[in-house]
């Protein structure tokens, strides 16, 4: 790995259509007209697949290097690593609300919408929700 460096990516310049550089194991870099992207390129089922590892250069060539050697371990143990990143989403999600705080939030958000309120029941209410 390590076909890339720093100059060849600060020199890679838009087209009209996008296009990749390779770096090596998998890794690219796809330069697109408004932006330059890491892709991490594999195979699974006999049909190709990216996966999006982040933006450069908020994800440095080391650090998308790093993470399409983690992506390439999952994938060696048996893990497709675009079904595991979508099931990591969808438990923090699912974390994210499993709170009876927040349930109740999305409740009273939603009635607040759905219901007409007395003045008064109105007021604490706006009372409570600016103080939250």
């Amino acid at each position: 790995m390590g076909q890339l460096n720093e100059l060849q990516i600060k020199a890679a310049q838009p087209r009209a259509t996008e296009y990749l550089l390779a770096d090596g194991e998998g890794l690219y870099l796809r330069v697109r007209p408004t932006a330059k992207v890491w892709v991490y390129r594999y195979k699974r089922g006999g049909k190709e697949a990216k996966l999006s590892l982040g933006h450069y250069p908020a994800l440095s060539l080391a650090a998308a290097r790093k993470k399409s050697r983690e992506e390439a371990e999952k994938l060696a143990g048996g893990t497709d690593p675009r079904v595991a990143r979508r099931e990591e989403h969808e438990r923090q999600r699912v974390a994210h609300l499993s709170t009876f705080e927040r349930t109740a939030r999305a409740w009273h958000s939603q009635a607040w919408k759905d219901r007409k309120w007395s003045v008064s029941v109105q007021s604490d209410h706006l009372e409570d929700r600016v103080g939250a």
